[in-house]
């Protein structure tokens, strides 16, 4: 799956649900669904705050037993692991990328464009 995407909010729920329906049509068991979905949450909102004047692209596929997530977008931000304050609102959606997916990082391509990724095991948890 190859989707370009805008930068605003209201992208993050359609996606979603757009995964959520591909990763049912692969096959996928639920638990992988639901991670799934919450992984590409956490990967395109973090691309809509930080660039919002720039064109994400997110690539869903399956690799092997493996599903892999990259989305990509035009900020110069890594992305950082916080523990966020119990109190805090925001903040959580890289350390909830941490604790669900398989393994995850970020890399720039010669253009400057930064793609975020993630694997999650599918059938796992």
């Amino acid at each position: 799956m190859h989707l370009h995407l805008r930068p605003v909010a209201a992208e993050v729920g359609r996606v979603r649900a757009l995964v959520g329906t591909a990763l049912i049509t692969w096959g996928c068991p639920a638990g992988t669904v639901d991670d799934g979905r919450l992984l590409v949450s956490e990967l395109v909102g973090n691309a809509v705050k930080y660039a919002p004047c720039a064109a994400i692209t997110l690539d869903l596929m399956q690799v092997g037993d493996r599903l892999l997530i990259e989305v990509t977008d035009g900020s110069v931000a890594q992305p950082v692991v916080h523990r966020a304050d119990p109190h805090q609102e925001q903040g959580r959606g890289m350390f909830l990328v941490q604790a669900i997916a398989s393994a995850w990082g970020a890399r720039r391509d010669r253009h400057g464009r930064k793609t975020t990724w993630c694997t999650l095991a599918v059938g796992e948890r």
